[in-house]
């Protein structure tokens, strides 16, 4: 054993020094290959670096090197001369070397000195002569002559302490400069700015001035109507008098410039007359497996008796059957004519025609061609079956589509494109267009034409030759981009027939004819506009429909929509109200952002985005507006539509109602939104006189949606979440609830400030600021010494309201969040649930069905019982009928205006709906002994399975399998209906 393990022992020391040996020796492998790749690169480095000397050596040794000359410097005459006072030059003078370097221009003379000048005080004054003897103007008269030689290159001398310091002073220079041209650079940007915005100014009080001339009153239209008649009435005779009528004039001569304006006229006409084609126009169907629709010329000798032709006059739609046409092109010619009748043609006439002897006698027909029924013999005959693969195949290789792309400033039209991804570029004629100071050219795109090529970030031009071309433009596609394509698609069919046509389409908005180029169009119009009637099918059964029961948990989910805002609210408002018939803008001493609910306003808000300007229209409607003043505002909207393009400008227009507002709506009026009820009164007649009361409240908590409305003076519907404010015409008082936001409060204060611009008191200061329970005598004695608030204690904390819509209008029940609810919202003909939290409400419209509102209860109730939000599952649910709205339940609502009924007559849901799930005996049922609120028409649901089974001899299931018209008549059998 003893051996064994010193066998073993042996073994394993023998294999370790081995392995430690080829670990080693692998090691020592890649440290010799490490230090060989390192010697390989420091030799080739080595090389490179001399291979690099050597050239600039090269370069050195074949540049000029700059020419010396010498010159001799001589004493003037001193005191100190040697030679005894004589004048003229002395043996002391002494040559020195000055290096100078010929100008550009040999022939100059210049001389470039180095000199040195000498400290102050000391050395004599020299004269200096060149090598031809000729005297030298010294910069100064006491510079010593100093040598100056052209060193090599290489060398370089160890700079002075002199040296260093000036070149540190140098460097000095060289940032104090660098730091004025950076200040001088921005100061030219600030005044650029500065000027940019006293022009932005000037433009808008330019376009503000146009306001006046763009809206006119009524008088004012026919006055000018009339001077426009008399002006024309002149003009005419007068070209009668002169003989010009009939003639065609053109000017005579260059204008100035030197530009040939008949010239530029004819090219702006043929340029706009491109792909106009002709008043009539003539498809034809062709192809073997897909039928295609292609744009031909509108003539006789178009037609062929193999294929079907559409020939499209706008009111009456004409289908030409060939003698030897296939179905298939058949029904693709009524397909179109029925789709375009559908979508594009309304109420337009379809007539076929079918060449069968004198069938398609018909004069407007072979007139709109050119012709007559007798030139029914130019008419083509039918071509081979093949050819109509040969023509599908030949036009899907004409047909191409290509992606509008922005290119680099430097892009070359000639340049070559091997280096590109396998598609071309198209240029057009004139090379690639330039919109918006950018480059853009046609990037074709390869492959079958289908929906999924088209993105909506782009523009793009369709060629479908020979006849139609198409500029389809992206929805998120920029400006100069649609642009390019219409040049680019003008460019391409500038050379085409004249009966070729182009078209600019929109996403969203194709043409059917530009669906019909594309293979699987996914929103192809059906042909009947509808759904497929089908008959009754007996013997079969129908698969019962599989209805999603509802998740009561998602509804605890809050989340608002986001709302688009354009900007922060910093732009222009002009307004315009509807007075009599007509729209007028009020003055900018009225106040803007007041408002009447017995009137309609038009709003027109300018922001700037970039440079230039953009406009929204706003049309708000009070609640209190009657509606034909409603439509008439609505329509009169046209006239600030005019004053916008009157400024170069493209409007939005949006609709806003009274309590509906958008939160961007609110933010133009800078947190000083109020609402009076009642008609506008002049401004003659501000401010107002009497007593009035508005509530403030905003939407989900946001401060930036808080506004005031005038309500009546009823303190029954103070809402504890809110603020109110009093205004007498003594004093103004400010009523904040317990359950109230800081935020709120605090803009009640500056909308009570606001208020006084247009109601008269003579309060002064700050408004008396009175807290729920803690209100004085002189308060409630301004409101008519009333004390009775709604009973809503669980109201006195701030809670999250909120409000669902009930509705199986959709084939199945749904619920459905309404944000931002208001009295205006709950619908006579509608369900709705509201959640206060502590109480939940179903209220119900007098014209509700009866179904809704069952299945309403039960959503409310199970919502109570499954909320995780910490309220109790002993939560009231109240059931409220529209018209008989407790105070507890108006007060949940922004400025509710109404009835408020004085008792409570809420219904307990809850036991409701105990009553309405149990079963009920046949006997119940047909006695009336049952409780209000089963479905009338299902009575027979309520019973149990047996005594059901033994009424109708089937079981439920059985009987719901059969026709509507079937149950009806055993219910009437039984005494169920």
């Amino acid at each position: 054993k003893a051996e064994e393990e010193e066998a073993a022992r042996k073994k394993a020391e023998e294999e370790e020094a081995a392995r430690q040996k080829a670990e080693e020796e692998e090691a020592a492998r890649k440290k010799a290959e490490e230090e060989e790749a390192a010697r390989k690169k420091a030799e080739e480095e080595a090389d490179r670096r001399k291979a690099k000397e050597d050239e600039e050596a090269l370069k050195k040794a074949k540049s000029p090197r700059p020419k010396v000359g010498f010159a001799i410097a001589e004493k003037e005459e001193s005191p100190r001369a040697s030679n005894g006072g004589e004048s003229g030059p002395s043996e002391s003078s002494r040559r020195a070397k000055v290096a100078y370097e010929d100008k550009e221009n040999k022939e100059s003379n210049d001389v470039k000195l180095v000199v040195q000048k000498p400290r102050p005080g000391t050395g004599p004054q020299s004269k200096l002569t060149d090598l031809d003897g000729q005297e030298v103007k010294l910069l100064t008269p006491t510079t010593n002559i100093v040598r100056s030689r052209a060193r090599p290159t290489g060398r370089r001398r160890p700079p002075t302490r002199v040296a260093a310091k000036e070149r540190l002073a140098q460097q000095e220079e060289r940032k104090q400069e660098e730091e004025e041209r950076r200040k001088k650079r921005m100061e030219e940007a600030r005044q650029k700015s500065q000027a940019l915005e006293r022009v932005k100014s000037q433009k808008f009080r330019e376009n503000k001035v146009k306001t006046a001339a763009a809206v006119m009153t009524a008088d004012e239209r026919e006055e000018r109507r009339e001077k426009a008649k008399k002006d024309f009435l002149k003009r005419s005779t007068s070209m009668k008098k002169n003989n010009f009528v009939g003639k065609k004039l053109t000017p005579r001569g260059p204008p100035m410039g030197g530009v040939n304006m008949a010239e530029l006229n004819s090219k702006m006409k043929e340029k706009k007359s491109v792909g106009k084609g002709l008043p009539y126009k003539l498809y034809q169907c062709k192809g073997k497996r897909r039928i295609r629709v292609v744009l031909v010329d509108t003539k006789v000798e178009s037609l062929n008796e193999g294929d079907v032709f559409i020939l499209d006059m706008i009111k009456v739609l004409y289908v030409w059957h060939g003698a030897r046409h296939t179905p298939l092109k058949k029904a693709k010619g009524v397909e179109i004519t029925v789709r375009l009748k559908n979508v594009e043609r309304k109420n337009a006439k379809i007539v076929n025609l079918f060449s069968r002897g004198d069938e398609d006698d018909d004069s407007e027909f072979w007139q709109a061609l050119g012709g007559d029924f007798s030139s029914k013999k130019q008419v083509k005959p039918a071509e081979p079956r093949g050819n109509d693969i040969i023509f599908e195949k030949d036009l899907d290789e004409k047909t191409n589509l290509y992606r509008v792309l922005e290119m680099d400033d430097n892009y070359d039209d000639e340049e070559d494109d091997e280096g590109s991804s396998g598609s071309a570029i198209r240029s057009g004629s004139s090379g690639s267009v330039i919109h918006g100071g950018k480059y853009f050219a046609l990037e074709e795109v390869d492959g079958k034409l289908i929906q999924s090529m088209l993105d909506k970030r782009f523009a793009y031009v369709l060629d479908c030759p020979p006849g139609e071309g198409f500029a389809w433009i992206g929805k998120e596609s920029p400006q100069p981009m649609r642009q390019a394509a219409m040049t680019h698609l003008r460019e391409i069919y500038s050379d085409r027939p004249s009966y070729c046509v182009i078209s600019r389409v929109v996403s969203g908005g194709e043409s059917i004819f530009f669906k019909e180029k594309f293979s699987n169009w996914a929103d192809n119009t059906p042909m009947s506009g509808g759904q497929k009637k089908t008959g009754f099918s007996f013997g079969r059964k129908k698969k019962a429909k599989v209805v999603a029961k509802l998740d009561v948990t998602k509804l605890y989910q809050f989340h608002p929509p986001e709302e688009n805002m354009v900007d922060e609210g910093q732009g222009e408002v002009e307004r315009w109200m509807l007075v009599g018939k007509t729209l007028q803008e009020e003055t900018p001493e009225f106040p803007k952002n007041h408002f009447w609910s017995g009137e309609s306003y038009n709003i027109l808000y300018t922001w700037m985005k970039g440079n230039a300007f953009r406009y929204i229209i706003y049309y708000w409607q009070g609640r209190e507006c009657h509606k034909q003043d409603k439509g008439q505002a609505a329509l009169l909207i046209g006239d600030v539509v005019k004053v916008v393009k009157s400024r170069n400008g493209e409007p939005v227009q949006e609709r806003v109602v009274e309590q509906k507002e958008t939160m961007h709506f609110h933010m133009i009026f800078k947190e000083r939104f109020v609402v009076h009820r009642g008609k506008q009164p002049a401004l003659k007649d501000l401010p107002l006189s009497g007593t009035a009361l508005y509530h403030v409240r905003g939407f989900h908590g946001l401060a930036d949606t808080i506004k005031a409305v005038e309500v009546p003076l009823d303190i029954s519907v103070f809402s504890p979440q809110d603020a109110y404010i009093l205004h007498t015409p003594q004093e103004q008082w400010v009523w904040h609830g317990s359950g109230s936001t800081r935020e709120c409060q605090d803009r009640a204060m500056k909308l009570a400030t606001e208020i006084r611009t247009v109601r008269r008191t003579s309060h002064k200061g700050e408004p008396i600021v009175v807290r729920q329970g803690k209100e004085l005598v002189a308060f409630w004695k301004a409101l008519g010494n009333t004390i009775s608030f709604a009973p809503v204690s669980h109201l006195k904390r701030p809670v999250q309201l909120r409000m669902f819509y009930c509705s199986s209008t959709s084939g199945s029940f749904a619920v459905k969040e309404v944000f931002n609810f208001a009295q205006e919202d709950l619908s006579p003909e509608s369900v709705f649930i509201v959640d206060a939290v502590n109480e939940v409400y179903v209220w119900k419209g007098p014209w509700a069905p009866e179904s809704d509102e069952q299945e309403a209860m039960k959503v409310a109730v199970e919502y109570v019982e499954k909320a995780f939000d910490g309220r109790l599952q002993s939560t009231p649910v109240k059931k409220i009928t529209g018209g008989k709205e407790p105070a507890k339940f108006a007060v949940l609502f922004h400025a509710w205006r109404g009835h408020v009924s004085d008792g409570d007559d809420a219904v307990d849901v809850g036991a409701l709906v105990k009553e309405l799930s149990r079963t009920y005996t046949y006997a119940d049922l047909t006695s009336g002994n049952y409780p209000k609120g089963l479905d009338k028409t299902r009575l027979e649901s309520y019973m149990n399975d047996e005594e059901f089974t033994k009424v109708f001899d089937m079981n439920k299931e059985q009987f719901y399998e059969l026709p509507l018209w079937i149950r009806t008549q055993k219910r009437q059998d039984v005494g169920l209906y």
